[in-house]
């Protein structure tokens, strides 16, 4: 990403580094970090902590060189805006170039977004894959959802319909009260023999009132081979190098969440030794695996470790010698609202479970609520995020920070509200709250004339014997639609224009009753016309 917020944890920056025209002679290119060529400087262990000694090479016929590294920003309460560092490129051919990364501040107003993809990378002999395209604010959470419209850049070097087929939704929304939001663009690769090098999809994401920001896929072309790197012959290799890590080389620790996948970790390769250089890791959590080949720790954690794991990362060359790094990965239990019984037993009976895990009813807002908490989440990577959707009714607010619910309302609330915790690895869990009728309440069918059939509708606050009957006009009973115990809610019952005995009535007036214990009954009237 060309910017990363504050408040992440560490983060995989690829770098990119295209040449204008396929050279016949490898290209090496030396990333560094450098001051940044505008912006707020960012001071290296204080605004963040990163590891770069990164040397890549651009075969001969190929344009298209990628590498990444790890960038972990360091959070603080200060409002103190967005600060930037510089990341440069050498050539070995002649040339500098420099590209900036922001760090943006979490506590400032947003700005701009940053776009990002997973997986960054495609190979043309591969399947359809859904590319997960990411848009995240630079800063506080908006107050209202937020659209970015995608679009592909002309300036792609991969022909759609020609290279690639897309289908994707140009509208992503970032909802209110959140920092990020996604959509899946499905690409489906045009296999070919022609050896042409990787090709960019590049994707542009605009939105109202803030800047916008691009991002690259590339397309891997399996015709192209890429040969064995050549030592430049104004640096040439050391005689027998000791086989070791960069001095300044070290792997963040990673926090994970069960049952959620991982974004691919790439480790850092060693330099020096002998022949070929095989890379291992020690045990790792289950549903996780590690590709030798390519470095990489990806997958689905599958369950909790009680505490971190300890990773050995190690490489050894083919005398034997050896070199390893240490990190640790911690898998959290997965987001849920589990223990909902323990939760809500100190509500004072203001909301209460179901039988469902994923449901529980909270009392009808008609009068002042005063401070009415709900349940944390359980499990998942801290900070965790909550969201009530719809809007609550005018005059009551909802405080994310402590989970509360406040004030008078002016209008009628909704039947349902959805209940969202995500946690900073994108989990998520939901619970559906019921609101409870405040009253009991018997409302007019629907449709009145009808014909051939009518709705009813009625409400219970509390559990009630219930007996809803149809008489015909001169009062004579002629059909029985409810007639038992109901718990507390909405109720919604069709009649046919049948009696009991399921014969069709004629037309005319009719009345129904609703009888729930001895605590209320009323009678109401409709009109059957055939």
């Amino acid at each position: 990403p060309s910017s990363v917020r504050e408040d992440a944890e560490a983060t995989q920056v690829f770098l990119t580094a295209t040449l204008p025209a396929p050279k016949a002679t490898p290209e090496r290119v030396t990333f560094t970090l450098v001051g940044p060529s505008a912006g707020t400087p960012a001071v290296r262990d204080l605004d963040y902590t990163a590891i770069l000694g990164k040397k890549i090479t651009i075969p001969a016929g190929a344009t298209v060189g990628t590498t990444a590294f790890p960038l972990t920003p360091i959070d603080n309460t200060a409002v103190d805006g967005a600060k930037a560092l510089g990341v440069q490129a050498a050539f070995s051919s002649g040339g500098v170039l420099l590209t900036n990364i922001e760090i943006a501040d979490d506590e400032t107003p947003s700005t701009s977004i940053s776009l990002s993809v997973n997986p960054r990378t495609i190979s043309e002999e591969g399947a359809e894959v859904s590319v997960a395209v990411t848009a995240t604010l630079d800063g506080k959470a908006l107050l209202s959802d937020a659209t970015v419209r995608l679009t592909i850049d002309g300036t792609s070097t991969a022909t759609r319909d020609e290279d690639y087929a897309a289908l994707f939704n140009p509208l992503l929304v970032i909802p209110a009260g959140w920092i990020t939001g996604s959509t899946l663009f499905a690409v489906r690769p045009i296999d070919d023999t022609v050896a042409e090098g990787n090709e960019i999809i590049k994707l542009t994401g605009t939105i109202a009132g803030l800047a916008g920001d691009e991002v690259e896929i590339i397309l891997s072309d399996r015709g192209t081979e890429e040969p064995p790197e050549e030592p430049e012959p104004e640096e040439p290799a050391p005689e027998d190098p000791s086989l070791a890590f960069a001095d300044d080389v070290s792997i963040a620790d990673q926090r994970y969440t069960a049952e959620r996948p991982v974004p691919a970790l790439v480790l850092p390769a060693a330099s020096g030794g002998s022949g070929g250089l095989q890379y291992s890791v020690s045990a790792l959590p289950a549903g996780l695996s590690f590709d030798a080949t390519t470095r990489t720790i990806a997958g689905t954690p599958a369950e909790a470790t009680e505490d971190a794991v300890v990773i050995i990362y190690t490489v050894i060359d083919s005398d034997g010698a050896a070199a390893a790094l240490t990190f640790t990965i911690k898998v959290n239990p997965p987001l849920s609202f589990a223990a909902l019984f323990d939760l809500f037993n100190s509500m004072a009976g203001k909301v209460v479970p179901t039988a469902s895990p994923n449901a529980a009813e909270i009392r009808e807002f008609v009068e002042l609520v005063e401070g009415l908490a709900l349940p944390e989440g359980t499990g998942g990577t801290a900070p965790l995020m909550y969201r009530l959707s719809p809007a609550l009714p005018a005059g009551l607010s909802f405080d994310a920070a402590t989970r509360t619910i406040a004030g008078t309302p002016r209008a009628a609330a909704e039947p349902v509200y959805t209940y969202t915790v995500t946690d900073a690895n994108g989990a998520s869990a939901s619970l559906a709250l019921h609101t409870r009728p405040a009253e009991f309440a018997l409302a007019a069918n629907f449709p009145n004339p009808f014909n051939p059939a009518t709705t009813i509708q009625y409400a219970l606050p509390q559990a009630a014997d219930v007996e809803l009957m149809v008489y015909n006009v001169v009062g004579q009973p002629v059909r029985t639609l409810v007639a038992e115990h109901q718990s507390a809610g909405r109720y919604v019952v069709e009649w046919d224009a049948t009696d009991d005995s399921g014969r069709s009535l004629s037309s005319g007036m009719y009345f129904y009753r609703l009888q729930a214990g001895g605590e209320f009954h009323e009678i109401k009237k409709m009109l059957l016309l055939k």
